[in-house]
């Protein structure tokens, strides 16, 4: 949220206003689970708990690319360097370890999982030109983000 300060050049009192809104969804959020465990039974519970926690947890939407720049991959997650880690270490996914596509070159971080899963489907419907100009508005160099994320030892891919 800070670095939206700085990037959109947020006033101080948008920033309290943004920040005051997140707790007021916060609260509500709490009081909808209060009265939820009161009137469901626990397994209608525990659903609705699921898909609240869906919505209140931030996910990431990433886009990695082989070195050769000819195959590109969009996935989503809830913590992105743990996924990059898997991806590298060719596990969880068949398509990136085949294509031996390991290089991050776009992500953005979507308030919510259900966003940010919609924000995937989004982006894997696109055209191949508007995903490559959408990577480039953020990455013009086409460089791999997350190069200096990982020790020598840990980015042996």
């Amino acid at each position: 949220m800070i670095d939206d300060v700085v990037k959109y050049r947020m006033k101080p009192q948008l920033y309290l206003a943004v920040i005051l809104n997140l707790f007021r969804n916060l609260s509500y959020c709490i009081g909808l689970v209060w009265t939820m465990k009161r009137k469901c039974n626990t397994q209608k519970f525990i659903i609705f708990t699921l898909q609240l926690s869906k919505m209140i947890k931030t996910g990431f939407v990433y886009i990695l690319s082989n070195k050769s720049r000819t195959t590109l991959y969009i996935g989503v997650t809830s913590n992105l360097m743990k996924r990059l880690t898997e991806h590298r270490a060719g596990l969880g996914g068949v398509f990136t370890k085949k294509y031996n596509v390991h290089e991050l070159l776009y992500f953005e971080e979507v308030q919510g999982m259900l966003y940010a899963i919609a924000r995937e489907k989004q982006l894997k419907n696109w055209h191949r030109d508007w995903k490559w100009n959408l990577i480039k508005e953020r990455n013009p160099d086409l460089l791999d983000l997350a190069a200096d994320w990982f020790h020598d030892k840990d980015a042996s891919y």
